[in-house]
Parts: C-alpha cells; structure tokens; sequence
C-alpha cells in the first residue's frame, strides 16, 4: 500500500496496468470526515495503509476532509458487507465511508485528481458547499407521487426536499439543489436509478445516495452499492428507518 499525494500522478501510472488487468478485484473507498483537520484525516490515512499494507494499492489525501483509496482486495461479492469491515478502521462517526467497484470512469477521475498539484483544483464544490450551509436539503427521485409526499412530510422538519418524478431529469435537479442526501428509486420511467448512480458520481463523487424499490431482491441491491450507493431501503419506508438514514449522513445537522 502506498500513502500517494496530490501531484503524484506517477503512482497511478504504474498501478495502472495492473488495475486495468483485474478491474473485478480493484475497489475505490472514498472516506469523508466533517472535521476540516488535516492531522484527523492524516490519521484514518495511517491507520488504512496499515491495515491494507500487504494489499496493492494507494491512498490519496485530496482535501482535508476526503481520502480516496484504491486497494486490491479481490472480487466480492458482498459490498455492504466490505463496508463494514472497511468502517472499523474509522476513528469516530465523524468519518463516512462507501466503497465501490473499480471503474474505467473512477480511474480517471483519480487519474485527472493526481494530475492536479493544487488541492484546490480538486475539491469537491458540491460536498464543500454542503459543509458550510446551515440548513440540510433532501431530494427525492421516484415516480411514485405517494411515496415522495409519504417521506417529504416524514423528513421536511429537518430541511428542505426537492422532488423528481422522471429518470432524465435527476441529474440536472441534483446540480440544482445538492442534497446532502438523495433517495433514488431504482425503477423509474427514463433512467433506471442503477443507471443513474455512475452519472450523479460523475458529478459529485461524494454524493450520498440511497436507493428506493418495492421489491428487495439481492441482486438489486448489490449492484447499486457496488456501483456507489450509501444503502438501501424498502418501500414503504418507516419514520424510524428514516431518521437513522438521516443521522448517518455525515453533512446531515439534526
């Protein structure tokens, strides 16, 4: 495992190959912390490189408050279950962390990332301004009008909930309002909700999102959190599974 810096884009380049060789058994771990300190995130850097330190890989400090990790761990099959193990590595719940499968697109946006010797080139603009804002934004996207009024009235107390009802319009909604946290149906007339997690981490690789469907089969459920997803919840949806959603989500005040 090899601790890399903003700049060092010649790490990248020789992990390249083998990546591109065995994308299955490369995953991405993006931590992010609400504590702009960069000794905090030095820590939780430390401890991933030394519990990974006989995995191929590289951890990243793009920002005080994001690390980003690529690490050989071979192909899984359970990514929630990767997650867990990856969490106990985190100091505290100030830290959130998703892990995905690797991709041709997250290698380049790590690759874009390294090829910035500025931090500031390669913030997050969407997570940072969530950071500082004082009140929290949801969005709901489904098709079912019942379901965004049911969990609209369930969350609008605790900030203020933008709707979509149609695939093809999420992404441009989500640029609009940046939630701090979006629950995404995953059958929806236009883009599948599957379809629309690469296009929402194109945009906001720390988007926060959490998926939406009538049914719960296992293999839905494991795509979209291999692809990026925070988690999963079942319609219809309680008011108490609701706020522990809500309490997980690291730029959520409540």
């Amino acid at each position: 495992m090899i601790i890399a810096s903003t700049g060092n884009k010649d790490v990248l380049i020789q992990l390249a190959p083998s990546i591109q060789a065995d994308l299955d058994g490369w995953q991405i771990v993006i931590v992010r912390t609400t504590k702009k300190d960069p000794d905090y995130s030095r820590n939780i850097v430390k401890k991933l490189a030394a519990a990974y330190v006989d995995k191929d890989g590289l951890i990243v400090q793009k920002a005080d408050h994001n690390i980003v990790m690529l690490v050989n761990l071979g192909a899984q099959k359970n990514y929630i279950e990767l997650r867990s193990e990856l969490e106990k590595h985190l100091p505290d719940h100030s830290s959130h962390l998703t892990v995905r499968k690797m991709s041709l697109q997250g290698l380049r946006r790590l690759k874009n990332d390294l090829h910035n010797k500025d931090p500031e080139k390669t913030k997050n603009i969407f997570y940072d301004k969530r950071l500082v804002r004082k009140d929290n934004i949801f969005m709901i996207a489904d098709d079912d009008m019942f379901l965004r009024k049911t969990i609209g009235t369930a969350i609008k107390k605790y900030g203020t909930v933008f709707e979509a009802d149609n695939g093809n319009g999420v992404v441009e909604e989500y640029q609009k309002s940046n939630p701090d946290l979006l629950f995404l149906d995953i059958h929806m007339p236009g883009k599948t909700g599957i379809e629309l997690i690469d296009d929402i981490l194109d945009h906001d690789p720390d988007a926060h999102i959490v998926m939406l469907s009538a049914d719960s089969v296992k293999t839905n459920i494991l795509q979209a959190i291999e692809k990026g997803a925070h988690s999963f919840l079942t319609k219809p949806a309680s008011k108490e599974k609701l706020l522990e959603i809500l309490q997980k989500c690291p730029t959520v005040a409540m």
